[in-house]
């Protein structure tokens, strides 16, 4: 694989538009967001990835056996160990066309083996937009800030380093981010209780991010945010905002539709994370979420032939044991997880997951740990 300058990324502007959807590339390639570009040649390019922050997008409409081997060691040894040594703990791998699924799958093993939907949703401004009223769902204790120059110098707002970090996820420095995008917050007190940036801004388009602190969660204002962001787009003349999020995140969904937006495409990704013990425990999750509890409790069982896993990998374990009716294995990994330092004893009374477990042998042995604090 070829790294190409700036001046030669028009060579792959043809492939890349397979991606016109996503500003992340567009953004890079007209040299508005930095990034790293590559190719498996210089004339006639057949496949190009690009690298952004935690993104890659990778497109081959024609990748063979050789292209396969070739994508595959410059993963493993160029992208993966710089993404790790910079501190990423997870990379989003963004494809196409659908069909390089088959041959991703044998490049990725296990390093990778999160196959998951996103969707983007837009609307055009003012065309479709019906603008929202965010001010009327204001209540007088909150306030809707513009993340300026000023604003990112309160350190001493709580949550103000995760703002910064958010900031400095989608581009280089926060002067990068001020001469480039622009967003809102909610400040409640001196606490940030959320933001909504610009993301990838390239020329009349921009996309949203978007955070809210979970302990503000669930009282509209992500939805104050996004339609106030919204305005604020259309008053610097942009005139599409997209909007994308993994198609199960049922709030990101309400959020964007909520703030007048609609589902434009929806499309794969591969999500992973380098701790490979992480990844399998995710790999759980997400069939416990479909109710699969049998292959759930398998890859828990996987992650935790590893070491050092946290404790809701031992929780989740529990609760899909005893979904299977394993008591004895649910009590064991509960265990477990106490010796780790689990202490939610409300949790272990409430969770209907764990309701055949309630009252068996050993449950009231296990109350005790955690009342008497392990």
């Amino acid at each position: 694989m070829i790294e190409l300058e700036a001046d030669e990324y028009d060579r792959l502007a043809p492939l890349f538009r397979l991606f016109m959807h996503d500003l992340a590339p567009q953004a890079v390639l007209s040299g508005v967001t930095p990034g790293r570009v590559f190719a498996d040649r210089l004339r006639s390019p057949t496949m190009g990835l690009l690298w952004t922050g935690h993104r890659l997008y990778l497109v081959s409409p024609t990748m063979d056996e050789e292209l396969e081997e070739r994508l595959g060691q410059f993963l493993t040894t160029v992208i993966l160990p710089e993404a790790q040594a910079a501190g990423l703990p997870a990379l989003m791998l963004n494809y196409g066309p659908s069909s390089l699924a088959k041959r991703l799958d044998g490049v990725l093993g296990e390093r990778m083996p999160v196959r998951r939907r996103r969707q983007y949703y837009m609307t055009y401004l003012p065309a479709e937009w019906q603008p929202f009223d965010w001010r009327a769902i204001m209540l007088p204790e909150f306030r809707l800030l513009s993340v300026n120059a000023p604003l990112l110098a309160r350190d001493e707002l709580t949550h103000h380093d995760r703002l910064v970090k958010e900031v400095l996820a989608e581009g280089p420095s926060v002067k990068h981010y001020l001469e480039t995008r622009f967003g809102v917050c909610i400040v409640h007190g001196d606490v940030l209780a959320g933001w909504c940036l610009s993301e990838f801004n390239a020329g009349h388009r921009c996309e949203i991010g978007i955070e809210t602190v979970s302990a503000y969660q669930r009282q509209g204002l992500a939805t104050a945010m996004t339609a106030a962001l919204m305005e604020m787009a259309h008053s610097r003349g942009l005139v599409e905002i997209g909007w994308h999020c993994f198609a199960d995140n049922d709030a990101s969904v309400r959020t964007a539709r909520r703030a007048g937006l609609r589902l434009f495409l929806e499309y794969p990704v591969y999500f992973g994370w380098f701790d490979q013990k992480i990844n399998l425990a995710v790999m759980g999750n997400l069939r416990f979420r479909d109710a699969l509890f049998e292959e759930a409790l398998d890859w828990y069982q996987r992650a935790l032939r590893h070491e050092d896993l946290p404790t809701w990998v031992y929780w989740n374990a529990a609760c899909a044991g005893a979904e299977l009716g394993r008591y004895g294995v649910a009590l064991a990994y509960l265990n477990e997880a106490v010796d780790r330092g689990f202490s939610d004893i409300e949790r272990l009374r409430t969770s209907k997951h764990l309701q055949g477990v309630r009252g068996t042998l050993g449950w009231y042995a296990l109350i005790d740990r955690v009342i008497r604090g392990g």
